[in-house]
């Protein structure tokens, strides 16, 4: 698990280096509820850069993958995880980005991810709700302060929280027989189908164990309910049963049901 002591260690690092390259360093994420029982499976660290050159930026960006590399390898193990996470911006830590990407809203440029995955698949509006709602300026000036608005959810981010979170839970199914390590991706799948479920109510940012706790309030199914249960104690404990896997498939698909009644 990851914890807030290793954030201002981090910070201070990045900060004596590259300061006055830096326009800000946020903190979203679980991090941000230090009062959650759940705790955190990374940091999510947006690290703003100033409009520099494009041999500043990459530079930045290299000695940030080298301080993950070096501070958190432990959490990856296999190269498939590692070419996953890089595609999809899941367990990763630190997210830099240039100031006017940030401020324009270039989700693929803000979380390095691949544009395809980034335009087909990533629940766009959902992690930028989140990161508007739920985010703490550790270092430096405010970058949304240029933002207008909050996006709207609309149902082109429901299809595509669907299909992204079908698929890690299926992907789950199929590699978790090769390394229990995949049944991460399947905690990743039911957090973000919560997200999903939070955004289309309305509901404000709230540490994820009030989440489901809320979530059960609803007319579940007895599997949606165990699914939960598994889902909380995997967060609590790293460790799960091999059920927890085949009961996310089954609950994505009856939370994006039930949200799509809505």
């Amino acid at each position: 698990m990851i914890f807030r002591e290793n954030i201002y260690k981090i910070i201070n690092v990045i900060e004596k280096k590259y300061s006055s390259d830096l326009y800000s360093i946020i903190l979203f994420g679980s991090l941000t509820f230090p009062q959650s029982n759940l705790g955190s499976t990374d940091i999510d660290l947006v690290i703003v850069i100033k409009n520099e050159s494009r041999e500043v930026f990459q530079e930045i960006k290299h000695y940030l993958s080298l301080l993950d590399q070096t501070q958190f390898s432990q959490h990856r193990t296999l190269s498939f995880n590692k070419s996953l996470e890089r595609a999809t911006g899941m367990f990763v830590n630190f997210f830099a980005c240039k100031l006017s990407d940030f401020q324009n809203r270039c989700f693929h440029k803000v979380f390095g991810l691949n544009r395809f995955v980034s335009t087909i698949l990533a629940p766009q509006t959902s992690v930028w709700i989140s990161l508007w709602k739920q985010h703490q300026i550790l270092w430096g000036e405010d970058p949304f302060k240029t933002w207008l608005d909050i996006p709207k959810f609309t149902k082109l981010d429901l299809y595509r929280s669907f299909l992204m979170n079908f698929l890690l839970a299926l992907g789950s199914i199929v590699l978790y027989p090769l390394s229990r390590s995949f049944v991460k991706y399947s905690m990743e799948a039911m957090k973000w189908s919560l997200f999903t479920w939070r955004n289309v109510q309305d509901l404000p940012i709230i540490p994820i164990d009030k989440l489901v706790w809320y979530y059960t309030k609803q007319k579940l199914l007895p599997l949606e309910m165990l699914a939960l249960r598994y889902f909380v104690e995997y967060r609590k404990t790293q460790e799960s049963t091999v059920l927890f896997p085949a009961l996310t498939f089954y609950f994505v698909i009856c939370l994006h049901l039930f949200v799509y009644r809505i």
